[in-house]
């Protein structure tokens, strides 16, 4: 009996023992796993750390979140959304019901719903544009507890996406109006891209083997290939920029003019990696040349006829007066009286006068032909005066009129 009372205390001591090393342990995995949720809260909890984080259980109730959430919800401790629902958060009127959907179809499937764009109205009442993602979360018995949510506001990548598709529509839209085609050359790869302009340009569908580059070569004028051709390898070596006028052949028979531009790209290497550049038709613009080089050429024509024209008539007008000037120098050696000798003074400055507007002529001859020389020649006023009124005396006699000159007395009678 002794040795049973022995052996009992014996197993109290020992059960005593286990128990409280159990409890020890208990406390410091208790200790552990508070210190490992203190060290994950405060990790979440880092204004450096960019998104916002939630978890909920089966129900859509809040069980916790992260600083960042709480700002959001306009919350300042956790303990004010454990036990809340979104119908209580400033969202409830707007996205509650989808963001409620979404946690449910997460825990029903027991699947991650992610990259869910959506929108959330915060408490200062403006909306913001958000990517979440959803996981389900579980118990130690492996069944679903409830979902853990993770977003961040994608607002401002929103707009400048919004502004890039807005360009983007404009860009196409001046393109499609311009008429004008974009390629794009993978160099390394050797993958050339054509829009549907170049297809469009070039009269052609798409080809099947997706050799675009021999499908381009085949359709340039063959008197014009070889020129294109090393246009773009300069291009890719850095020689000259790839700026061309080429001629194509249309499956029709056609024949149109297009304009290429491109740039080419480099790696840190300066090798030439990439090849983007445009097409564009100047068909119309070339014949405009053409027709205008053709006027040009007429008109230049036409121009030299008239002043042929011009030096053989003053040519042949200078030979009869020479002719009238010539009998004038003989008449003035026979016997005349003074009227006689008058007229025919009159007669020989006519003469000359008629025959300076001659020279004149020719000399508009030489202006037109770049030959025209400028000389100054000193000349007399009285003696221009007195032919020019020898000119005009029968005019005005006819007319009835007085025709004289007068000169002042400080105007010079010598004149270059």
């Amino acid at each position: 009996r002794a040795a049973i009372e022995i052996e009992r205390q014996w197993s109290y001591k020992k059960l005593k023992k286990l128990n409280k090393d159990l409890q020890s342990r208990l406390k410091q995995q208790a200790l552990e796993l508070l210190e490992k949720e203190h060290f994950l809260q405060t990790l979440l909890d880092l204004d450096a750390f960019p998104l916002s984080v939630f978890w909920k259980d089966v129900n859509s109730i809040y069980l916790g979140c992260n600083r960042a959430f709480l700002r959001d919800a306009n919350l300042t401790k956790i303990d004010d959304i454990i036990g809340k629902s979104d119908y209580e958060m400033p969202w409830a009127e707007t996205e509650a019901e989808n963001y409620r959907a979404d946690d449910h179809e997460v825990i029903e499937s027991n699947q991650a719903k992610l990259g869910i764009i959506e929108t959330q109205v915060q408490a200062d009442g403006h909306q913001v544009w958000l990517e979440t993602n959803k996981i389900p979360f579980y118990d130690l018995d492996g069944q679903v507890r409830g979902i853990v949510g993770i977003y961040q506001n994608i607002t401002e990548r929103r707009r400048t996406e919004a502004e890039l598709q807005h360009m983007s529509m404009r860009l196409n839209l001046a393109v499609r109006s311009a008429n004008i085609g974009i390629w794009d050359w993978d160099v390394v790869n050797d993958v050339l891209i054509w829009d549907e302009q170049m297809f469009a340009l070039y009269g052609i569908e798409s080809p099947k083997d997706h050799n675009v580059y021999q499908t381009w070569l085949t359709c340039v004028h063959p008197e014009d290939a070889k020129r294109a051709s090393q246009a773009i390898m300069q291009a890719l070596a850095g020689e000259k920029d790839y700026d061309i006028e080429f001629r194509i052949v249309r499956p029709d028979g056609q024949v149109y003019f297009l304009q290429a531009n491109a740039i080419v790209q480099h790696d840190s290497k300066h090798q030439p990696i990439r090849m983007i550049g445009t097409n564009y038709d100047i068909t119309e613009r070339k014949h405009t040349e053409e027709l205008l080089r053709q006027a040009k050429e007429a008109a230049e024509l036409a121009n030299r006829a008239k002043s042929n024209f011009l030096a053989l008539m003053s040519h042949e007008i200078r030979t009869p007066i020479n002719g009238v000037l010539g009998l004038a120098h003989l008449i003035h050696q026979t016997q005349l009286d003074s009227t006689q000798q008058e007229y025919l003074h009159q007669l020989e400055n006519s003469a000359s006068s008629l025959s300076k507007i001659v020279n004149d002529i020719l000399d508009f001859s030489k202006i037109e032909a770049d030959k025209l020389s400028l000389e100054s020649i000193e000349f007399e006023l009285d003696e221009i005066l007195e032919r020019l009124q020898a000119v005009l005396a029968l005019k005005a006699n006819e007319k009835r009129l007085d025709l004289q000159f007068e000169v002042g007395d400080t105007v010079p009678r010598r004149l270059v």
